[in-house]
């Protein structure tokens, strides 16, 4: 039986790969998956992200105060019950929150279970259960090798407290050389506007350094302006400056986004390839038509993200917005 366990930041991270381990010990006939262990270099990831849930018979949502608004874990969530009947079988597992502060949080549907021994016990039960009773000794078992995951997640969540204490601390500090970063983007991007018949890959190297350490020191909290001026408002139709405009600004959704991060890394791999204009232009047209239904259909009918994105996440929201507008832009350009 598959397991798909999915997580959502760096300290979730480490506890769904440290579950995965530890279910594996206890059932050894379960087959769990943790993308961030079993995506092999050079795979695609979202074809595999996708074959995975599609073929999972059980879910576990490594949850945590940090993560339970994230996107990419409530899309998940929301790929799991549309392909697992039983929802029973999707559980929201919590680590430092409480069931009730999921009342406003999609993942209400679901039968969430704490960290705790005994609600650890009952999932293994139902696991075992799910996968036809293949272990006849599971109380045995599992009393062998729970120690080993309390000490491993304690030891998680701790780190992981201790990482947010010190990542508030730097906020303030962090927030004037960024919006100093974002000017000094503004400005390189401007040059390069008004000198875009010769330039060079350099320039390009320069602006996307800066992008990285923006990316790195905010806390993404961008303001929308930025992304208009950045891909509607250039005074040329430039192919490659509106190009690498476009890689710059999907950028930004790697983390929240990541499967439009993904389709959008795909469109600047075909744009600056080879390829026939009507080839461009048919990508363009796929990536804009996978833009409209992650707004229309996913935020609203899967799991209410429309409501998430405005409330928590209104910059990528924006941002997306405004690539489906980009995306005209980019056919008319390619279509000339």
């Amino acid at each position: 039986m598959k397991v798909f366990i999915s997580w959502s930041g760096e300290g979730s991270k480490k506890i769904a790969e440290t579950l995965k381990k530890w279910i594996k010990n206890v059932i050894q006939s379960i087959e769990p998956f943790v993308s961030s262990e079993d995506i092999q270099t050079g795979e695609r990831w979202s074809e595999n992200i996708a074959r995975e849930l599609k073929d999972s018979n059980f879910g576990i949502l490594c949850v945590t105060k940090d993560n339970f608004k994230a996107p990419w874990l409530l899309f998940e969530a929301g790929a799991l019950s549309k392909e697992i009947d039983n929802k029973s079988f999707v559980v929201p597992l919590l680590f430092g929150i409480k069931p009730s502060d999921l009342s406003k949080s999609p993942l209400l549907q679901f039968q969430s279970i704490s960290f705790s021994k005994d609600e650890i016990r009952k999932l293994m039960n139902t696991l075992n259960d799910a996968n036809g009773k293949t272990v006849d000794n599971l109380d045995e078992v599992f009393e062998k090798w729970y120690p080993d995951l309390e000490k491993d997640l304690d030891n998680i969540i701790s780190s992981n407290h201790n990482e947010n204490e010190n990542v508030d601390k730097d906020i303030v500090e962090n927030t004037s050389s960024v919006l100093e970063e974002i000017l000094s983007l503004s400005r390189d991007n401007q040059k390069l506007l008004r000198n875009s018949g010769g330039f060079a890959v350099e320039e390009f190297e320069k602006i996307f350094k800066k992008f990285d350490r923006v990316f790195e020191q905010s806390d993404k909290n961008t303001d929308p302006k930025f992304f208009y001026d950045l891909l509607l408002f250039s005074d040329r139709d430039n192919k490659k400056i509106i190009t690498y405009n476009f890689l710059i600004a999907v950028s930004f959704l790697k983390e929240d986004f990541p499967w439009i991060y993904d389709l959008g890394k795909g469109l600047f791999d075909i744009l600056s390839s080879n390829k026939s204009l009507k080839q461009k232009v048919e990508a363009i047209k796929n990536f804009q038509n996978m833009l409209e239904y992650s707004l229309s259909h996913l935020f609203e009918k899967g799991m209410a993200w429309q409501k998430i994105g405005k409330n928590n996440n209104f910059w990528s929201y924006d941002l997306i917005h405004i690539l489906v507008d980009f995306s005209d832009k980019l056919s008319r350009v390619y279509s000339q």
